[in-house]
């Protein structure tokens, strides 16, 4: 995605098979689907496991260890698709070296979490399932497009590394201005040799420009150029055309309209180059491009709910930075970040355009399931968050009836609110009583989707947030498992908040939830 990864050590099979592909099963309906990813999909499949990425999380001998591993991964790949497409006199075993280096370096920044060296590898493996689903043989000219089309994403990292400031050096100026909003700009310099030129006119750019780090495209834009620039002595300038095609492609989130003008700029670009067959050329580009743009947001349509739910989860601190930071950030910014994912509406079919008549509408439907149980994910523990909040600051208030405590507790410090929600927990069995526990009846697919992440959890800790919660999972059964009431009272709060006011709002929640939850935050 441009805008999910896994532990390439161990990306393992569920049950022995392959991953399931939605669109090999067109009359699937939603209820359907839904039923799929609670029970672990239809037969047997294989499941891209989310883990805690190694390099991040472990010692520094194990991380090293990975990075090798990953370096190594990346030399291969690039001698298999090469070996099998290029003019290998050129590409020398300290070349390779080299270019995995390049990969490797420009996705282990700080700032990334989600477009790491492992989203890499995961969307490697949706494209090869992508390939097998449709009884294709992986191309080489589309892998290595895979490899290169995150290895530049400004937007999070702010400038660009030394290697890559070496390759665009002709092309790319990094500015000293900004926009009113200090967001860092970079001019795009005219192109100094026709595969430039090429790049810029399949991404639709007149150069000289100048353009945000932040811009639509534009972490794509410079992804394609270090491509280009690093394979142009072993790849034909078709071979380039085609890279350059698949990684325009990976821009996210567009309306099919983009996909059809991408595919007349690279028909004028074939015609241009001297293809005989521009139309048949530039088909063909658009239909392997289309692969990797479905593999690169493959997550969104995979069956196993915890794989997307988890992959979201490693999204956030890339668009909320101060999650990251475990002596800045509060309980509030994890609310606020929550609540901005929840409420961003998204069409599937800007997550999955179709192009050519392609069948898409299993990968849609997959992802319309996904999406809904997240987006009520996220509402039980904003919910959840604001019931704390406000338990804390009524507890505030009666203590001093001279302070306006209302909502003063969210500046809590992460660390801090997951020391409370640690001594919550043990309190919660004593509440689940015979005549108060409500299990999800079986028809009901979503509230058991719902129930069993809020409850077991998905895959990944982070600092910022455990992996269940299970005061989550407590509040959504005493709501009787209705994500409309969750939203309702959302919406409530939300009224009071913006009429300064929460007065009242707790009197709404469950009784005796409340009474437990007061009495562990004492």
């Amino acid at each position: 995605m441009s805008e999910t990864p896994d532990s390439v050590t161990h990306m393992t099979s569920n049950s022995g098979g392959k991953i399931q592909d939605p669109d090999r099963h067109d009359t699937t309906d939603t209820k359907q689907l839904s039923h799929n990813l609670l029970h672990g999909g239809r037969g047997h499949h294989k499941v891209i496991r989310s883990k805690q990425s190694l390099r991040k999380m472990n010692s520094p001998e194990e991380t090293n260890n990975n990075g090798e591993y990953i370096l190594s991964r990346f030399k291969a790949i690039l001698q298999e698709c090469l070996a099998a497409s290029a003019d290998c006199e050129n590409c020398k075993e300290e070349s390779l070296d080299e270019w995995a280096k390049l990969i490797y370096q420009s996705m282990t920044t700080k700032a990334r979490v989600y477009h790491d060296v492992e989203h890499v590898l995961e969307v490697l493996q949706y494209y090869q399932q992508e390939c097998s689903v449709h009884q294709e043989t992986p191309d080489p000219i589309s892998k290595l497009a895979i490899l290169f089309h995150d290895v530049i994403y400004i937007s999070l990292d702010k400038q660009l590394s030394p290697p890559q400031t070496a390759l665009l050096q002709d092309i790319v100026r990094q500015d000293t201005t900004t926009r009113n909003d200090n967001v860092p700009l970079i001019t795009l310099l005219p192109p100094p040799t026709p595969r430039i030129a090429m790049v810029y006119a399949i991404f639709d750019i007149a150069a000289p420009s100048q353009r945000s780090i932040t811009a639509p495209g534009t972490n794509e834009l410079l992804s394609a150029l270090v491509a280009v620039q690093t394979l142009q002595s072993v790849l034909t300038p078709p071979q380039l055309l085609q890279m350059v095609v698949a990684i325009e492609a990976t821009i996210p989130f567009r309306p099919p309209a983009a996909i059809d003008a991408l595919f007349q700029r690279t028909r004028q670009q074939s015609s241009a180059e001297g293809s005989t067959n521009p139309d048949a050329a530039a088909r063909t580009a658009l239909h392997q491009a289309m692969r990797v743009a479905y593999s690169d947001l493959g997550v969104f349509a995979n069956e196993d709910i915890t794989a997307f739910i988890d992959s979201n989860w490693r999204l956030l601190p890339e668009w909320f930075p101060i999650l990251q930071s475990q002596n800045s950030a509060t309980v509030a910014d994890l609310s606020a970040a929550l609540a901005s994912v929840r409420q961003r509406p998204m069409d599937t079919t800007v997550i999955f355009p179709s192009f050519d008549e392609q069948t898409v509408e299993g990968k849609q439907r997959q992802a319309t399931v996904n999406l809904q149980v997240l987006r009520d994910y996220m509402s039980v523990r904003e919910l959840t968050i604001h019931m704390i909040l406000d338990l804390l600051a009524e507890q505030l208030n009666n203590k001093n009836q001279d302070n306006h405590a209302s909502g003063s507790q969210e500046t809590i410090p992460i660390g801090k609110w997951n020391d409370m929600m640690a001594r919550i927990v043990p309190a919660l069995p004593n509440y689940a009583d015979d005549d108060a526990t409500k299990s999800p009846d079986d028809n009901d697919v979503h509230a058991q989707l719902l129930l069993r992440v809020l409850g077991n959890g998905r895959r990944v800790a982070y600092p910022w947030d455990a992996k269940a919660s299970p005061l989550g999972a407590a509040l959504f059964q005493e709501l009787d498992l209705s994500s409309f009431k969750v939203s309702q009272l959302l919406e409530e709060r939300r009224s009071k908040k913006d009429n300064n006011c929460t007065a009242g709002w707790l009197d709404l929640l469950p009784g005796k939830l409340m009474e437990i939850t007061r009495s562990a935050i004492v």
